[in-house]
């Protein structure tokens, strides 16, 4: 939302900070494609076994994003929240798969960008950030060691450092 949001400029962004931001056209566009149909089968597959009422369905999405087990390593509430809400999930691929914004597109940002992944992020995850740290101009980048896609509340104190650094550097960019 943040990187489609800059990109339209309909809104008046000062910054953007990701964590494993997921714009998923940017694995095709840098020459993956296999890796790209691969991702939009996972996508299909986890719509399928929703249709189908798949108690622990959003294991596929979690583990396929964290690692194999990061679903079963969730306390029990946290799982059951996930079992709940997974038809938010198959909307957030359907909209993630009709975002096609191009590398090109990320050329023209001209705001800071922060883009923080895990060391355990999976290939998908680490050419997207590639692609997005190739083209935007004025980007931090970061990994956040031993940790994978729920970075935020696995590492969330390194993570708010990073953050915190971020907005340090960039606070001049704020005050104009």
């Amino acid at each position: 939302m943040a990187l489609a949001s800059a990109l339209t400029r309909a809104f008046d962004v000062l910054s953007i900070a990701t964590f494993e931001a997921n714009p998923l056209a940017l694995i095709s566009e840098r020459g993956h494609q296999q890796l790209f149909d691969a991702t939009k089968g996972v996508a299909a597959e986890f719509e399928a076994a929703f249709n189908e009422g798949e108690r622990d369905l959003p294991s596929r999405i979690i583990d396929f994003w964290g690692g194999c087990g990061s679903f079963d390593g969730m306390p029990d509430s946290v799982q059951e929240y996930c079992r709940k809400t997974s038809f938010t999930n198959v909307l957030d691929w359907h909209t993630a798969f009709n975002f096609n914004a191009k590398m090109s597109d990320y050329a023209a940002l001209s705001v800071p960008v922060l883009l923080a992944r895990g060391t355990h992020a999976n290939i998908q995850m680490i050419e997207i950030t590639e692609s997005l740290k190739a083209r935007i101009p004025n980007n931090n980048s970061a990994v956040i060691q031993g940790a994978s896609h729920s970075l935020i509340t696995s590492h969330s104190k390194g993570c708010a450092s990073l953050l915190r650094e971020f907005l340090k550097i960039n606070m001049k960019f704020f005050a104009t």
